[in-house]
């Protein structure tokens, strides 16, 4: 059975009167455009379009990120997969906040249809779309940064990139598209999602030079920079009263924005021997061949898997036998009633271990994995 987003009963004391305002407007936007949304499923439904652009959800997951970005860190494009990462990470965090922040619901479904392979997007508030904001934002980046003629970030040349770049748009509108067209989203969801991947990735890459010397590069002051946000952000998150997990997306994506800080920081004191810089790993196909290559990404995605699993298990059993009455009272009938309303949901045990956790899986990409390489000669 699907889980849903319940509805208040009544205004909760957590709605400003600004709060109160933007909710009541997007909600009502979401709303009026219910038809919309019913007659691009009518118009358009096929079983090829609806693998399609299920698949392609799944494809710009930021979950598929989460192992994807890791390749252009271990491929030797260090400067590109910081910075992508920076503003991946980064709209994912801020959506979550803002998501928690607005709580509307997605299209009601019936009479909506909502089609999608990962089931957990279902228990998310609407507005805006995260999917539309990194997709965009992603496909922005990679423009400018490319348009800029910066030598570091050019795959292809001439003919070829506009060919990439092209692509990458096509395969990003589609996305946002598809969002509509799988009942995910609202028209209004999309236009916020895609005005803050906007906002987010333009001054990211036409920064992108000294944002990456300061955050990682300049000693200490980037990473203590990237943390003392990082604890802005997850303090100041807002309250909610509906069922939802929003929150664990913005704890979890900020998290690994710090690990890559701290490790990039640290390999670039204790980097290995066999690396001739401390930006980016040495890469080279012809050199390295298919067998070393695989055995490589192979190995790295395995570490990154195993770390999540094993760490966030045994930081959960040491949390809580510290932690011991606060996990019960987490796991009781009443909390898991009431917690929505309230910040206990947020700080609770299960969230706050994710804070390691993923900043461990940045940690492991820039610092541990290199040198797992270096020790077993490949």
């Amino acid at each position: 059975m699907k889980r849903s987003i319940s509805k208040p009963k009544s205004i909760p004391s957590i709605y400003s009167p600004t709060r109160l305002w933007i909710r009541n407007f997007i909600k009502s936007r979401v709303d009026k455009q219910l038809p919309v949304v019913i007659s691009i499923q009518r118009k358009f439904r096929t079983k090829a379009f609806d693998f399609y652009f299920k698949l392609v959800a799944v494809a710009c997951d930021h979950v598929f990120f989460t192992y994807m970005l890791p390749l252009l860190f271990w491929f030797g494009y260090g400067m590109l997969a910081r910075g992508l990462s920076v503003m991946v990470l980064s709209t994912v965090a801020l959506t979550g906040l803002v998501k928690d922040y607005v709580m509307t619901e997605r299209p009601k479904s019936p009479p909506a249809v909502k089609l999608s392979f990962n089931q957990s997007h279902t228990q998310e508030f609407g507005f805006p779309s995260t999917h539309s904001a990194y997709v965009v934002g992603t496909a922005l980046y990679l423009t400018i940064i490319n348009i800029t003629n910066n030598e570091s970030y050019s795959f292809y040349t001439n003919l070829s990139l506009y060919f990439l770049l092209a692509g990458l748009w096509i395969l990003s509108l589609s996305v946002v598209f598809g969002r509509v067209y799988c009942g995910m989203h609202s028209p209004i969801d999309l236009v916020g999602g895609v005005l803050l991947g906007t906002l987010l990735s333009f001054p990211l890459a036409i920064n992108s030079k000294s944002l990456d010397n300061y955050l990682f590069f300049e000693g200490l002051r980037g990473p203590f920079t990237i943390s003392i946000i990082t604890a802005l952000v997850l303090y100041q998150h807002p309250t909610f009263t509906e069922k939802c997990i929003c929150y664990e997306d913005t704890f979890s994506a900020i998290s690994v924005i710090n690990g890559i800080a701290f490790g990039t920081y640290l390999f670039s004191i204790y980097k290995t021997p066999s690396e001739p810089s401390i930006t980016s790993l040495y890469f080279n196909y012809q050199e390295f061949g298919f067998l070393r290559t695989s055995t490589r990404i192979i190995l790295g995605v395995m570490l990154i898997a195993v770390w999540k699993t094993i760490a966030a298990s045994v930081l959960r059993k040491l949390s809580g036998m510290v932690f011991k009455n606060k996990l019960q009272a987490e796991q009781s009938p009443n909390f898991q009633l009431h917690a929505f309303g309230h910040s206990g949901v947020i700080y609770s045990i299960r969230n706050l271990v994710r804070i390691p956790v993923y900043f461990g899986i940045g940690f492991l990409v820039v610092f541990v994995v290199p040198w797992v390489y270096y020790i077993i000669g490949i």
